[in-house]
């Protein structure tokens, strides 16, 4: 397990990239929901997480990460799926919304809490408590 300061350096640098890539959406692509520049922070903020967190969790919490996170991802590419096909769209659109709020995939939010459970667990299953 590497140290906090490796995690909150490389989380660091993933939050400078979202900025720089949020600017470059709203100047070239201004109230676009979906533009190339939204699809490539979304692949570089999940590419970017899962490797921060294979380089900085335990071999357990870095598999229940991964089964978790990509079970929320998937969540989100169907619900957004049905709204840009307008299936459903006022169901869909009502739940995509809540689910953006509630669970903040587009930023590092997510590996930041996953990050911490990880650490209280190792510590203390190190301890043997």
């Amino acid at each position: 397990m590497k140290s906090a300061k490796f995690f909150f350096i490389l989380i660091l640098t993933l939050t400078i990239c979202i900025i720089f890539l949020d600017w470059v959406r709203n100047y070239y692509y201004p109230n676009q929901e979906i533009s190339p520049i939204a699809r490539i922070k979304t692949l570089v903020t999940v590419i970017a997480g899962i490797t921060i967190m294979k380089l900085t969790f335990t071999g357990e919490g870095f598999k229940l990460f991964l089964v978790i996170y990509l079970i929320l991802l998937l969540i989100y590419w169907i619900l957004n799926f049905m709204v840009v096909h307008k299936i459903c769209v006022n169901q869909f659109t009502e739940m995509l919304a809540f689910y953006k709020d509630i669970f903040l995939l587009q930023s590092p939010l997510p590996f930041i809490f996953f990050w911490f459970v990880d650490r209280m667990f190792f510590v203390k299953k190190t301890t043997g408590e």
